[in-house]
């Protein structure tokens, strides 16, 4: 079952998540010669990351590779890339990690090559292994990395690692994506959200809504682990959330 963290507001609830973080990548790393941490953009990039910039000296940051469970498909420097935010935000302060980018659109390729590209990539380099810990945010629609509502990308067939998307509803429309695949086999995945804009896909995914229409019930489970202001948890039931 998911467990589910609510804190009074998004400040809060950043400062509780990002202090966290840094507390489970300490724990991996003494046990790990190799961690595999995922991110996203948004909340954990603009307001997680930053806060996290504080305890850096306690990981042991050679031992991680970071990788992006989306990117936007624009080119290397655009204002939009995600790994780029993310490294203004903590990872110049840790030359010694990994970053695990995806392609971009000056690679000179489509989006569907690029994401072949990545794809082959991402299974040479992780072979059968899982993502060791996501720490993603999610869109009011319910969507998780570029996986948005409605999407049956993979339907009838095996799906590939990293997919393609041209038609992203949120600007920009041409992205790459990490598979619900791939984030579902992630031993640890936690999700930061906030603002009441979220509460409805949070409760309807906790209800038992499909993946197809709030594609963040895709990971719900036992391995996550919900990270919430009152706003975003507004519509859960009182006795399934813990108050800090």
């Amino acid at each position: 079952m998911t467990s589910i963290r609510v804190f009074p507001d998004a400040s809060r609830t950043a400062q509780e998540l990002a202090n966290a973080s840094v507390d489970k990548l300490v724990e991996l790393t003494s046990t790990k010669q190799q961690v595999e941490w995922a991110v996203s953009g948004g909340f954990i990039t603009e307001k997680v990351l930053p806060l996290m910039a504080a305890r850096i000296d306690e990981v042991d940051w050679k031992k991680i590779r970071v990788w992006w469970v989306d990117e936007r498909y624009v080119p290397s420097g655009h204002s939009d890339r995600n790994d780029d935010q993310a490294v203004d935000a903590l990872f110049h302060h840790v030359p010694e990690v990994a970053l695990m980018r995806m392609p971009s659109s000056d690679s000179g390729v489509s989006v569907d090559q690029a994401a072949a590209t990545c794809a082959s990539y991402w299974d040479h380099e992780m072979g059968n292994r899982a993502i060791d810990f996501a720490l993603i945010g999610m869109g009011p629609d319910g969507h998780i990395a570029s996986l948005f509502p409605g999407e049956q990308r993979c339907a009838g067939g095996l799906c590939p690692s990293v997919l393609p998307v041209t038609d992203s509803p949120k600007p920009p429309p041409v992205r790459l994506s990490l598979s619900m695949e791939v984030l579902q086999m992630a031993q640890t995945i936690w999700i930061g959200s906030c603002g009441s804009a979220k509460a409805l896909a949070i409760a309807e995914a906790l209800s038992g809504a499909s993946a197809e229409k709030f594609p963040v019930a895709g990971v719900l489970g036992e391995q996550s682990k919900l990270w919430l202001d009152e706003d975003a948890a507004s519509q859960i039931v009182l006795n399934s959330r813990e108050r800090y």
